[in-house]
């Protein structure tokens, strides 16, 4: 049996690669045991360029689709609680948003 990945599937997972490679700590979701509406994965370090925000949360879409109600609460309590939010259309968007946040120099 193939399983087949979804383009968000692919995006993520793409993104995760690279954190991984940057030595970027992160914590990623698996949908099976998270609540409805959580955030796709999180970066678990203080953004360099704000260092008021303990890290950085990330919800990966598909171009077509905005955020569900479940998740839009998910961003709005973290945003509340101080954390950047990011909502990315693709692994290239999220790394853009990564480097633009501090964590590396310009790519």
């Amino acid at each position: 049996m193939v399983k087949k990945v979804g383009y968000v599937d692919h995006e993520r997972s793409e993104f995760c690669r690279w954190l991984r490679q940057k030595q970027i700590r992160f914590i990623q979701s698996h949908f099976a045991s998270v609540r409805e509406g959580a955030p796709t994965l999180i970066i678990i370090d203080r953004p360099p360029r704000y260092p008021e925000a303990p890290g950085v949360v990330f919800l990966f879409k598909h171009v077509s689709r905005l955020p569900r109600d479940s998740q839009s609460k998910w961003l709005d309590a973290a945003a509340q609680a101080g954390w950047r939010c990011v909502i990315a259309f693709s692994a290239d968007e999220a790394r853009q948003e990564t480097v633009s946040l501090g964590y590396l120099q310009e790519e």
